[in-house]
């Protein structure tokens, strides 16, 4: 085997099998196994799940089926350690084209560009035509194949509800600057500010996790119904301006450029609960 690929495709696990066998040497089995330096394996039930921290990232399953649960929301928090080491513990190769888009590609089609002499920058070539990850694409562990490939979100637009919900958008976007200008952040800002001092140590303060579903529906709603919530408002005074070193109150203009950074990141989610994209349509056949 050609060293320039025993990084691409020597995963620790490969198989369902491969799996048990590795987790049956746990030493504390309901604290799981370490995995690589960023990962923990657990049995749950008869499936094996791999979890960075508090989150699941994929499943092995008894049918030799690998099924990836990270959600997107998750995955923009951890996509630098995916994209370049879980190939090493999985046999998924992960690629970030965009803004909460990562494509995926079993190693085993490495493999064979590898029998065939390829080099090992086709690696990258593959990788960038391969299938966009979502929460719930699974692997045949046994071919590598995705059984549950979709095409592209950006080919399955409906573009009457895109401009739908470019119209919500900008409203709300127009809403949050309106605010600015009557001072409502500036109010926020030195209440947050009071509490961030209140509580001392900065790992104490309080701020919004955008991952969590609670944050994302009330984000959504707010767009939509075309609402503009005060805690969501707080949310986005408690997620401006975080100084470890030298705590300062978030200034209006903080809070707007994080309010359009919290949008950005969560765009293809929010804009897949609105319908914007046809699931039905972007499944491959």
């Amino acid at each position: 085997m050609s060293n320039s690929y025993s990084w691409w495709i020597n995963s620790e696990l490969r198989t369902y099998d491969d799996a048990a066998r590795y987790f049956s040497k746990a030493r504390q089995p309901d604290k799981g196994r370490p995995l690589k330096s960023w990962a923990r394996l657990f049995k749950v039930g008869d499936n094996y799940v791999v979890r960075i921290e508090a989150t699941d990232v994929a499943v092995f399953t008894p049918d030799n089926k690998l099924t990836m649960v990270i959600d997107m929301d998750s995955l923009s928090c951890y996509g630098q350690t995916l994209s370049s080491s879980m190939h090493r513990a999985i046999p998924i190769a992960v690629l970030r084209v965009g803004k909460g888009r990562y494509r995926v590609q079993h190693t085993r089609a490495i493999d064979n560009i590898r029998n065939k002499g390829g080099s090992p920058a086709s690696a990258w070539a593959i990788l960038r035509t391969s299938p966009e990850l979502f929460t719930g694409m699974t692997f045949d562990l046994a071919t590598g194949q995705a059984i549950n490939a979709r095409k592209d979100l950006k080919d399955c637009v409906i573009p009457d509800k895109r401009l739908e919900w470019v119209r919500k958008l900008r409203k709300f976007k127009q809403g949050v600057k309106v605010r600015a200008k009557l001072g409502v952040f500036d109010t926020l800002a030195k209440e947050v500010h009071a509490e961030r001092m209140a509580a001392g140590s900065p790992s104490a303060w309080r701020r919004p996790d955008w991952s969590d579903a609670l944050w994302v529906d009330a984000l959504y709603n707010a767009i939509k119904d075309e609402q503009f919530p005060m805690e969501l408002m707080r949310g986005f005074v408690a997620s401006a301006s975080i100084s470890w070193w030298r705590p300062t109150t978030p200034t209006t203009q903080d809070v707007l450029k994080e309010s359009e950074n919290i949008l950005n990141n969560l765009s293809i989610n929010l804009r897949t609960r609105f319908g914007v994209f046809d699931i039905e349509q972007s499944k491959v056949a």
